[in-house]
């Protein structure tokens, strides 16, 4: 005796397959085109700041690279969390990124995690997404920013490096 699972219905099949495809739309329409880049560098959950720099530690030693304090501006949120409220966030650290000082700035691209020394923030390095070159350099962005740097170019002179990974930990 063999048993035959019954069909489904014609009209559901297509009812869920509409459904199916509004559900993917909507999705990818939420989503920030800045949030969704390539380029991101892995980015690891710690349970607090002593965690995070035991793990980039480790992480530096398997890995190279030179550690790096990332401030809670909140310009790469939610990749990185800004600054509890209340915080200064310009002198707060709120994660930790492991630079590549090796990786050359013709390999950049388009959503590539970039350290760099901006004129607009003094001395301070700067950790955002290359969004777009121009003849005059890079326009950078904070994935949480509403509007591109473009004002300003990261140029080879104020390029410092890659960031390959990231610590964070709750604000």
């Amino acid at each position: 005796m063999s048993f035959s699972r019954p069909s489904t219905p014609p009209a559901l099949s297509l009812v869920l397959g509409v459904l199916a495809v509004a559900v993917q739309f909507f999705a990818s329409a939420c989503q920030s085109p800045r949030a969704s880049v390539r380029g991101l560098p892995p980015r690891f959950e710690c349970l607090s700041a002593a965690d995070a720099v035991a793990r980039a530690d480790l992480w530096q030693h398997r890995h190279g690279g030179e550690l790096k304090f990332v401030m809670g501006t909140g310009s790469m949120a939610p990749y990185i969390a800004a600054a509890k409220p209340g915080a200064d966030p310009e002198t707060t650290v709120v994660a930790l990124a492991i630079m590549d000082r090796c990786a050359s700035y013709d390999t950049i691209e388009p959503g590539t995690l970039c350290l760099y020394r901006a004129g607009w923030c003094g001395r301070k390095p700067v950790l955002h997404s290359a969004a777009l070159k121009s003849s005059d350099g890079w326009i950078m962005t904070g994935l949480h920013n509403r509007h591109y740097e473009s004002a300003w170019r990261m140029t080879r002179a104020d390029y410092l490096g890659r960031a390959t990974a990231v610590f964070t930990w709750p604000p």
